[in-house]
């Protein structure tokens, strides 16, 4: 071997070892800026809104720059979903493609989520909403609106929401923004069946015990429809509502815990309530009021109010006239549901709960009770909810006495003494 052959080798594999570690990691011109901006859609294969017929793909994201492998599988999401998806990357180009190919006559939306990086681990932020057909026209439809949880009353925004549209049972997904809003546009007319579930796990699927909503439905019967909707997704209970606790207060009210949320805008005089006097099982005579427990202020309240009226007439009408200056002085009107102080926000509605307070038609006597509730319904509306509890009513305190009047008899002694 001459000196030049091994010379030339060890250019050559310079050369190599170069081109490999180029191909191993992205490095930035040497002296440039380093790349700090992420990846951007420059092309998309169909155009956007086009009608294609036939397609027989892939669907391609062309960017600006080539992409990490990182996490493209899980990127993309096709709407409706007619086949199982493949998600494939060819340098700066992701392909989008789904077994038996992109069937004719549907209007296809693929959803490229955040999360897509470049090989300078850049993040695109924003999503990218592709919607092309492969037959029929494209209508410029458009409905959307909020998902919460129930519970908390805050956004979701884990949820995936789904709508099926009747005419061929196809299901158009969306998903909501950090905020629980969601959209969708540019389906075809007619009648869908929407639901919403918090998607927890993440799979982009209902599984068993995940928190959903009822069925709403939507009609789009003209691209002038508008829609909006404010979705909540409740507990997917398997199993009713039960009483755990019944807590005496004191004669006038008893507290009652159920270990499943209840539906505050649910009438609650389904309810059953039966109460017995214990050792004897002696049934107490209703009738019982239920009421939430945050009501219950309201309802103190309302009675004082009315004992209070009951006695300026009574003493207005035995001619008492200060009793009857108050009884002709201007109420305030009483509180709106939901309205509060001035510059107060507006109230969202009660939220679900978790206590009943069961008020008697009168006082109850000092002893032991065992009250029991049927027909409770929890938020989920599982029928079949209710069960027993003891409680106790303790009688009342004994009434603190005055300490006796101590009369000061100095005086009547220095009297005496003169």
């Amino acid at each position: 071997m001459t000196p030049l052959g091994l010379g030339a080798r060890l250019v050559a594999a310079a050369t190599i070892i170069a081109a490999m570690n180029a191909c191993a990691r992205a490095m930035p011109p040497p002296g440039g800026e380093p790349d700090q901006s992420p990846p951007q859609v420059v092309a998309t294969t169909p155009e956007q809104l086009s009608v294609v017929d036939p397609f027989d793909g892939p669907v391609a994201f062309e960017f600006d720059e080539r992409l990490s492998e990182r996490n493209i599988e899980g990127a993309v999401i096709v709407s409706p979903a007619t086949g199982e998806l493949h998600v494939s990357r060819n340098g700066p180009e992701l392909r989008v493609s789904i077994d038996g190919g992109w069937r004719e006559g549907v209007v296809y939306r693929v959803l490229l989520l955040p999360g897509i990086r470049d090989l300078f681990n850049n993040e695109r932020r924003s999503p990218v909403d592709l919607v092309f057909s492969t037959g029929p026209a494209i209508v410029n439809t458009a409905f959307g609106g909020l998902v919460s949880d129930r519970i908390t009353g805050r956004p979701e925004p884990l949820a995936m929401v789904e709508a099926t549209r009747r005419a061929d049972s196809l299901v158009y997904v969306a998903t909501v923004d950090s905020l629980g809003f969601f959209a969708y546009r540019n389906l075809p007319l007619g009648i869908y069946n929407l639901v919403a579930y918090a998607d927890r796990n993440r799979n982009r699927r209902l599984d068993t015990g995940e928190p959903l909503t009822s069925t709403r439905v939507v009609t789009l019967n003209t691209e002038r429809d508008t829609v909006d909707l404010d979705l909540a997704v409740v507990p997917n209970d398997t199993t009713p509502a039960r009483l755990i606790r019944a807590e005496g207060r004191d004669s006038l009210q008893v507290r009652l815990f159920t270990d499943d949320h209840i539906d505050p805008e649910r009438p609650l005089n389904g309810i059953e309530v039966q109460l017995m006097m214990l050792p004897d099982s002696e049934a107490v005579a209703g009738p019982f009021q239920l009421v939430r427990a945050d009501s219950f202020a309201e309802l103190v309240r309302a009675r004082t109010d009315s004992l209070r009226l009951d006695s300026l007439r009574t003493a207005a009408a035995a001619g008492d006239t200060a009793a009857a200056r108050r009884l002709e002085a201007p109420q305030p009107p009483p509180l709106r549901p939901g309205a509060g102080p001035a510059g107060a926000l507006p109230s969202i509605g009660p939220s679900p709960f978790q206590e009943l307070v069961l008020v008697p038609a009168r006082p109850l006597l000092p002893g032991r009770y065992e009250v029991t509730v049927s027909n409770l319904l929890n938020i989920s509306m599982r029928p079949g909810g209710g069960g027993k509890a003891e409680f106790e009513i303790r009688p009342p305190p004994p009434p603190v006495e005055s300490p006796p009047v101590r009369r000061d008899t100095s005086a009547s002694v220095r009297t005496r003494q003169r």
